[in-house]
């Protein structure tokens, strides 16, 4: 089958990713006049976790809408065995929660800073894709946005190396926010 001008557009989901956006637009000015002054750490901890699933689903949905995200779509990108949408969208989802977890624990367990952990690991799972072990780690890395893009393997393995160890330099050696923050 040939998918090169496999396009689907899909109005429910761009408008739901829509909604999602204007959530966090909505969640946003609210905080820039104040609005959520005085919430108990629980609460504040929870609306942001809101706003940050709110902003991922949204980036979903509306790809998927604009038919930039979808298996055929996927499949086209890069060689070798391409993910499906749904393995696309786990790993995405799986990559996203799992640094944050792994993040919260070297906070806790460490006493490293959360933003220094998150971003050693987000870099580490950039080296670990260039060797394709696990294959849907590299493919769904080497299917998104830009990446789609390179044509050549051995380019994109040069990038996705050179984009890890810049962010783990920079989680290693970036000034980190005041003691405000947790």
């Amino acid at each position: 089958m040939d998918h090169s001008n496999v396009w689907q557009f899909r109005p429910k989901r761009l408008l739901a990713g829509a909604i999602c956006f204007a959530y966090v637009w909505i969640w946003f000015q609210l905080a820039d006049a104040g609005k959520p002054s005085g919430l108990t750490p629980w609460l504040a901890y929870s609306w942001a976790g809101t706003m940050v699933f709110a902003i991922l689903i949204g980036v979903s949905l509306v790809g998927n809408g604009l038919g930039l995200i979808n298996s055929e779509v996927l499949a086209t990108a890069g060689e070798g065995r391409s993910p499906t949408l749904r393995t696309f969208v786990a790993v995405y989802f799986g990559i996203l929660l799992g640094t944050s977890l792994i993040a919260t624990v070297a906070a806790a367990a460490l006493h490293v800073h959360w933003i220094r952990a998150a971003s050693v690991t987000l870099g580490a799972l950039f080296l670990f894709a260039i060797g394709e072990r696990p294959w849907w780690l590299y493919a769904s890395i080497r299917r998104t946005g830009w990446f789609a893009l390179i044509t050549d393997e051995l380019a994109m393995r040069i990038v996705l190396g050179v984009i890890g160890l810049f962010i783990i330099t920079l989680g290693l050696v970036a000034p980190i926010p005041p003691d405000g923050m947790p």
